[in-house]
């Protein structure tokens, strides 16, 4: 989770799961909500935001693909910053598109 709560934004980079575990995940991304809103439930940000490319773990991002059509897509620009580069979802693009997974006690 990247922290940049002075844009009111919390922003998944990845989710790291072995591939080695086999598992249906349908509920996968709502139940993600639900805990990331708990998690954070003391944290003052506005919405918390997925990249396109969520994960390496092929059925986490397959249900990711069909999921995201719900969501609301928001376009982000960032004055890029060198440590950037060490974070996937915002790494070589200035402008970039993303998912609203929930915002501050609501899902999407």
């Amino acid at each position: 989770m990247l922290d940049l709560k002075d844009r009111g934004i919390l922003m998944v980079d990845r989710i790291q799961i072995p591939r080695s575990i086999n598992a249906e995940y349908m509920q996968f991304f709502k139940g993600l909500a639900e805990v990331f809103q708990e998690m954070f439930a003391e944290v003052s940000y506005e919405e918390i935001l997925m990249p396109l490319k969520i994960s390496n773990h092929d059925t986490i991002q397959k249900v990711f693909n069909k999921y995201k059509d719900r969501l609301v897509k928001r376009r982000v620009s960032f004055k890029m910053s060198p440590s950037y580069c060490h974070f996937e979802s915002m790494a070589s693009q200035s402008d970039r598109d993303y998912y609203r997974l929930c915002t501050k006690g609501r899902h999407a």
